[in-house]
């Protein structure tokens, strides 16, 4: 659904009924800043007030749902593609949970198979290494499922995957549970450093190519 659509829908509807953010606000029982949110495309309306709404509004859930007044003799047809639309936008967040929890799982069994004395250090920098990996991009998953159904910008906090590994392997390292060197234990930090300043300079090598190229013609 198209949140920004269906919340420039919400406000033309309001005013056509000739009602303040306030006085929709007070019919359905929520503040006038949730109203405005939903306006403004940051969120939907909770489910349980879709129905009170539209009525509120005079319009169909069809038509909330799509963000536009539609003719009668194409609203069996609308319904039905919202419908479709709405059964595949299910199923594959669905999928998406799947993945996320599997990504996660499998993460967290790596972190504990590093954890065996049979391993070696290259062993388990490797299975530590693919854990967070793992668990960080099922968590990700997570936060983007839940962005999209709440509306809800989640904020970053420069948290990165190089900085989250680096910060586990520093505490295994205080608390004694890896004897490597502080080079591995850094590893994370100072690869992540020397592969964006690698990737800065073949983006600055290819613009140079590039320049080079238009001047030449």
């Amino acid at each position: 659904m198209d949140q920004k659509k269906i919340g420039m829908f919400i406000a033309q509807c309001r005013r056509e009924q000739s009602m303040t953010q306030q006085n929709l606000a007070e019919k359905l029982g929520v503040s006038d800043r949730t109203i405005g949110n939903w306006e403004n495309g940051r969120n939907l309306p909770d489910p349980a007030l879709y129905r009170p709404l539209c009525d509120e509004l005079n319009i169909s859930l069809t038509e909330f749902f799509s963000g536009e007044k539609i003719p009668e003799d194409k609203m069996a047809e609308r319904t039905d593609e919202i419908l479709i639309k709405t059964v595949s936008e299910s199923r594959a967040e669905g999928m998406a949970r799947l993945i996320s929890n599997v990504l996660i799982v499998s993460g967290i069994i790596c972190i504990f198979l590093s954890s065996l004395r049979s391993f070696s250090q290259t062993s388990s920098i490797v299975l530590i290494s693919a854990g967070m990996f793992l668990c960080f991009s099922g968590i990700c998953i997570k936060a983007i499922l839940f962005q999209q159904s709440t509306g809800k910008k989640i904020e970053n906090t420069g948290m990165g995957f190089c900085s989250s590994l680096t910060l586990v392997f520093i505490i295994l390292k205080l608390t004694g549970n890896i004897s490597w060197s502080w080079l591995w234990v850094l590893s994370p930090a100072w690869l992540g450093l020397c592969a964006a300043i690698a990737a800065l300079a073949i983006l600055l090598a290819a613009g140079a190519v590039i320049s080079h190229r238009k001047k030449r013609r």
